[in-house]
């Protein structure tokens, strides 16, 4: 029988390989040494190392030891689901989401509920989604607003605003995270003047909008192209609501304002940010100069990318491929040069089609 102190130092073990700094080396031989001690196959056990694999996206050794349980609890279930939606198996995350549905009908809970409800939002699976919509008005989650936000999120995903918005509208309780789900939604569909018009709603009724909030209403008014609108609620944000930006404000900012061209105050806002710049913002800019042809802004984006060490796979492409729009042989090829010299791969693109039977 497993003892409180074994446990508590297996325990300590897997603890510490979580971060984005441990490898598969590390993993392996916690692993090794946990099975060495007998103790491999105790359920707990076996759901903390399915933990530490998801977490660093080892998923085929996650779902070895998954496929080992003798006892699948739903904790292991829901992590499993999770890591196949982190690393895009959405084949594999539907089909193991069926299983989870057929297994676990009965004794699910909201956190699990949520994961399956953000893989079909992934995955652009609607059919599935309002399988799922179903599920919960069955088994009587529809007043969680977790679950609720969830739900609005994935009707929005999946293009099918006005369900969004009938199920926003019949909600009977709404916290701050309903609203800001509804708020991205007329954000992702383009619909930034009835986002605006949400964010005015919740205030009448004496809700405060939180940072998340105003990430959703600036990125609506970025995608909807209100310029003038969202460089209004940033400075109300800012000295009404005496809110302190923080780096995803800034990104959205600056995505605001290259998207309608406007790169060199796009650029400005980069420099003069107060603290350090989200990777987000540089890779709107870029877009942007890609858009626009702008190679100037767009070298010097990419010189601070390299003197930062903040280059990855997608911010290289797009340096590339903006040189190569406008025919600068030169420039399209230095990101090719220095993702090999840094051994940076490129993943495979995918895409899905929902067939209707």
């Amino acid at each position: 029988m497993l003892s409180f102190q074994d446990y508590y130092t297996i325990m300590s073990l897997i603890s510490a390989s979580f971060g984005p700094c441990q490898g598969r080396s590390m993993t392996s031989v916690i692993h090794g040494f946990i099975i060495s001690t007998g103790y491999s196959k105790e359920r707990y056990i076996q759901t903390s190392l399915i933990d530490m694999y998801t977490s660093v996206n080892f998923i085929d050794e996650a779902y070895g030891v998954f496929d080992e349980m003798i006892v699948k609890d739903l904790i292991a279930w829901t992590l499993m689901l999770n890591g196949f939606s982190s690393v895009q198996y959405w084949r594999k995350a539907m089909k193991f989401l069926t299983e989870l549905v057929s297994v676990h009908n009965r004794s699910l809970d909201s956190t699990a509920i949520v994961s399956m409800i953000s893989t079909c939002s992934c995955s652009r699976a609607l059919s599935q989604g309002k399988l799922l919509h179903a599920l919960v008005m069955k088994i009587g989650f529809s007043s969680d607003v977790f679950v609720g936000s969830a739900l609005i999120d994935m009707y929005a995903n999946c293009c099918d605003l006005d369900s969004a918005e009938k199920y926003f509208g019949e909600m009977e309780k709404k916290d701050i995270t309903c609203w800001n789900a509804m708020i991205r939604a007329m954000g992702v569909n383009g619909n930034g003047s009835d986002a605006i018009g949400l964010l005015r709603r919740l205030e009448d009724l004496g809700i405060s909008p939180n940072e998340s909030t105003f990430v959703s209403i600036l990125s609506a008014c970025s995608h909807a192209g209100m310029v003038d609108e969202g460089l209004q609620i940033f400075h109300d944000m800012v000295k009404k609501k005496s809110m302190v930006p923080n780096s995803q404000h800034y990104a959205c900012l600056v995505d605001l304002l290259g998207r309608s061209g406007r790169l060199n105050e796009a650029r400005l806002v980069i420099d003069q940010m107060p603290l350090q710049p989200h990777l987000g913002a540089y890779g709107a800019l870029l877009g942007a100069c890609r858009v626009y042809g702008n190679t100037e802004v767009g070298a010097e984006i990419y010189e601070q990318l390299v003197k930062l060490d903040l280059t990855d796979v997608g911010h290289l492409s797009s340096v590339s491929n903006l040189f190569s729009s406008v025919g600068n042989w030169d420039g399209k090829e230095k990101p090719h040069v220095l993702r090999r010299s840094r051994g940076l791969k490129k993943g495979p693109g995918c895409s899905l089609i929902q067939i209707s039977k």
